[in-house]
């Protein structure tokens, strides 16, 4: 059986290893030999030098974030995993009836309001390299213009991104959150992380700033505790707000308030998400078991039919 349409797969191996994206055409080819999977290993001059646009029908499918000008003889549909400002993103879940923490910028004239806004408040990042939840900051609302006057002059430079601030949605004494992993629109993995030592949140002290043991997915040395788990509720919602970003691969981070049992989207991580053999999901490997990872949602056969669902779909094949 001959070719009718290709994928092209642009790709560097600390974000996805070869091994998966050997076992991914693999599995494609078991389910539809129409399809001709073309992996390009961006690390490997060779192979991006005999690179040649297919003659047949063909789409890019990066795992995580590519230059537009890679592999610039493409001429076909070329999906992506590019990130999305934090604040357009809650602006889109804002606008989808999606719930999100109360939130708005970290400006010199921003005023927050305890009634609304809760007794603490979260300090997010949202500069470049802003990820693995470094940098986010609780603090006390009743501190809030302290903190403020001493931050918010920094961020008003021409280049400058100032933080997020948000409501803190308690989980219960320690930073806990579900991360939903998706492809193309299937989930692949459903997780629930927490940090093992509780963070002071409850502290007495009038003015209280913590930049330890706030953020769940926090990186570095920080004590967490994961396992992987099914939640429908959760992963419905996962889906639902996957359905709103144009990304391949994405990571959605979701809380349970500890007050009201109600569901809050934090945010979506898009570029680097394909923790299943990346550099960057070492830890959580470790953690969880890489086969446990990839066997939670048959993790090589749930992207095979995503893959071939969205190129006919976007080929006009049938």
């Amino acid at each position: 059986m001959s070719f009718k349409y290709v994928v092209v797969v642009p790709y560097y191996e600390k974000c996805i290893s070869s091994s998966d994206i050997t076992n991914i055409g693999k599995a494609i080819g078991r389910k539809d030999p129409q399809l001709l999977w073309k992996p390009v290993n961006m690390q490997r001059r060779d192979e991006v030098q005999r690179f040649r646009m297919p003659s047949l029908p063909s789409i890019m499918v990066p795992f995580h974030s590519v230059p537009s000008s890679t592999l610039p003889q493409f001429k076909g549909p070329r999906l992506k995993c590019q990130g999305v400002h934090k604040a357009q993103q809650l602006r889109m879940l804002d606008e989808a009836g999606i719930r999100v923490p109360k939130w708005t910028r970290l400006d010199p004239d921003t005023e927050i309001d305890p009634a609304e806004f809760g007794e603490n408040l979260i300090i997010k990042p949202t500069e470049k390299g802003a990820s693995l939840g470094r940098g986010v900051t609780l603090i006390k609302t009743s501190g809030f213009k302290a903190y403020r006057d001493q931050h918010a002059a920094q961020y008003l430079p021409k280049g400058r991104s100032a933080p997020l601030v948000q409501q803190h949605i308690p989980t219960g004494g320690k930073a806990e959150h579900y991360r939903i992993s998706t492809f193309l629109g299937h989930l692949v993995s459903c997780r629930r992380t927490q940090q093992l030592t509780e963070a002071a949140i409850n502290s007495p002290m009038q003015e209280l700033v913590l930049s330890d043991r706030v953020a769940s997915n926090e990186g570095g040395s920080a004590e967490k505790a994961a396992e992987l788990c099914r939640h429908a509720e959760v992963e419905a919602l996962g889906l639902r707000v996957a359905e709103l970003f144009d990304s391949v691969t994405d990571g959605i981070d979701i809380v349970r308030s500890s007050q009201d049992g109600e569901l809050f989207v934090l945010e979506i991580n898009m570029g680097n998400t394909w923790h299943f053999s990346s550099i960057l999901g070492a830890g959580m490997q470790t953690r969880l078991g890489i086969e446990a990872m990839r066997n939670q949602f048959k993790l090589y056969e749930t992207v095979a039919d995503a893959t071939i669902e969205r190129a006919k779909l976007l080929l006009n094949l049938d």
